[in-house]
C-alpha cells in the first residue's frame, strides 16, 4: 500500500514538473546536460500531444510539422529551474533538477506575447492601409500556432485560448486589408505597366482603374555603350505609391543590361531585371 501511494505521489508530481539529470566535467556542464534531458522530454511530448490533438480535432500532423515544433524547443527559456540534488563523483558532476511545467509554459507564452505586441505596435504606428498590410503579410501565422502547440506539449492544461484568438484576429486583419487595397498602374511605358500588373497579380493584389492606391513607374531613357564586343545599357525607374493623395513610398531603381549580340537585346534584359526588382520592392514596403 505504501509503495502504491509513493508511486501515485511521484506520478502526480511529474504531471506538474519536469525532472532531468545530467553529468559533466563541470557543474555548469552537468546543468546544461540536465536541461538537455528535459528538452528531450518535451520533444517526446510533442509527439504525444499532437496525437491527442489529432483525436480531439481530427487534424493530422505531419512529421514535418512536428519537426517544426521541435525547432522551437531551443528557444524556450530554461532559467527557472530548481536543483534537487547535486554531487561530484570523481571528476564528474551529477545534477538533478526540476522545472515547473506551468511556469515553463508561461515563460514561453510571455515571449510569444512580446512578439505579437511588438507587431501590434508596428501596425498601429501607420495610418496607411498598405503599410499595415505589408507588416501583417510578413507575420508567420503558422509559426505562431506551432508555438502554441509547443506550449500544449509542455503543459497540456495550459489555457492558450486568448492568445490563439489574437493570432486569428491578426490573420483576419490581414485578409481584411488585402480586400481594401486596389492599385491603379501608371507609367510612361506600356511594357512597364504590363510588368507591374503581373507583379501585383502575383502578390494577389487587386488592379483597378479607380483603385485607392496609385503605383507610378516612370522609365528613364537608356544610355548605351559598347566596351570591346559587349553592349551595355543602363537606366533607372522612379517608383512611387500614393494613397489617399499622399505619397507613402518613393524609390529610384537603377537597372543595367549587357549583350554580346546586339544592343536591341538590352531593353529586354532591363525589363527582366525590372520585374525582379519590383517584386523585391513590393516585399520590402
Amino acid at each position: 500500500m505504501r509503495r502504491l501511494l509513493l508511486w501515485l505521489l511521484i506520478l502526480t508530481f511529474n504531471l506538474f514538473a519536469y525532472q532531468g539529470e545530467g553529468r559533466g566535467v563541470s557543474r555548469q556542464e552537468a546543468i546544461y546536460s540536465a536541461l538537455s534531458n528535459i528538452a528531450s522530454q518535451i520533444s517526446v511530448s510533442v509527439d504525444s500531444t499532437t496525437i491527442i490533438n489529432k483525436k480531439a480535432t481530427n487534424k493530422e500532423y505531419s512529421r514535418e510539422v512536428k519537426n517544426m515544433i521541435n525547432v522551437e524547443i531551443p528557444k524556450i527559456s530554461f532559467q527557472n529551474y530548481h536543483i534537487l540534488e547535486e554531487s561530484k563523483n570523481g571528476s564528474n558532476y551529477v545534477v538533478k533538477l526540476e522545472i515547473d511545467r506551468k511556469n515553463l509554459a508561461n515563460s514561453h507564452i510571455k515571449r510569444l506575447k512580446r512578439r505579437v505586441n511588438s507587431l501590434s505596435q508596428k501596425i498601429g504606428a501607420y495610418s496607411s492601409k498598405l503599410k499595415r498590410y505589408s507588416i501583417l503579410k510578413k507575420i508567420d501565422i503558422e509559426n505562431l500556432f506551432l508555438s502554441l502547440e509547443l506550449v500544449h506539449a509542455i503543459d497540456l492544461e495550459y489555457d492558450t485560448d486568448f492568445f490563439a484568438n489574437r493570432i486569428v484576429e491578426l490573420e483576419k486583419e490581414k485578409n481584411s486589408y488585402i480586400k481594401q487595397l486596389s492599385f491603379q498602374i501608371k507609367s510612361n511605358n506600356s511594357r512597364v505597366r504590363e510588368i507591374a500588373s503581373n507583379v501585383l497579380s502575383g502578390e494577389d493584389l487587386v488592379i483597378s482603374t479607380n483603385g485607392n492606391l496609385i503605383l507610378q513607374i516612370n522609365l528613364g531613357q537608356m544610355e548605351k555603350n559598347r566596351i570591346n564586343k559587349q553592349y551595355i545599357g543602363t537606366t533607372r525607374v522612379v517608383v512611387t505609391i500614393d494613397e489617399n493623395h499622399q505619397k507613402i513610398f518613393s524609390k529610384i531603381i537603377r537597372l543595367s543590361s549587357t549583350s554580346f549580340i546586339s544592343e536591341h537585346y538590352l531593353l529586354e534584359g532591363i525589363f527582366k531585371q525590372l520585374e525582379r526588382e519590383l517584386t523585391k520592392t513590393l516585399e520590402s514596403i
